[in-house]
């Protein structure tokens, strides 16, 4: 519910007609503040991802909104050419990549590229080869969205 009111109240803030400028500054302020009141949340309840605690809730959509202004940035104002598909790709399959990521597919692929990707851990150093198997696992289900956005295939409820 509340990520759906977030949504909402961030839809309406592109939705409304302001300047580019003007839009990138309310998203901005308010992602941040957002983020800033689930952080100070999270002192006084843990963010727990599995049970949805009010400071987890709160903190995800405080990023959230950052994460839109970053993306508003990048196609509005910089005109980032291939960026909107990479989007679209994405948001066309919102259920397929959920459900595929928590029905085992991303521990599969996660489970097929770690070898590799371990493989660099001499040079890069663990941590660095976990992120690199972590975006080698993303890029591979978006690559897999798009297959689908190509075929023409979207699941819908």
């Amino acid at each position: 519910m509340t990520f759906t009111l977030a949504g909402v109240l961030a839809g309406r803030a592109l939705g409304r007609g302001a300047s580019r400028a003007k839009t990138l500054r309310s998203l901005v302020a308010a992602g941040g503040a957002v983020t800033a009141f689930g952080l100070l949340l999270a002192q006084a309840t843990p963010v727990i991802r599995h049970i949805a605690t009010s400071s987890f809730v709160v903190l995800c959509a405080g990023l959230g909104t950052l994460g839109l202004a970053l993306a508003y940035w990048l196609v509005e104002m910089v005109r980032v050419p291939a960026l909107p598909v990479f989007f679209i790709v994405l948001g066309r399959n919102p259920i397929f990549i959920y459900v595929f990521a928590l029905s085992g597919g991303a521990l599969w692929l996660r489970a097929v590229v770690q070898p590799f990707t371990m493989g660099f851990a001499g040079w890069i150093g663990e941590g660095g080869a976990q992120i690199l198997t972590a975006l080698a696992v993303w890029a591979l289900m978006w690559a897999l969205c798009y297959g689908m956005y190509r075929r023409k295939i979207f699941l819908k409820i």
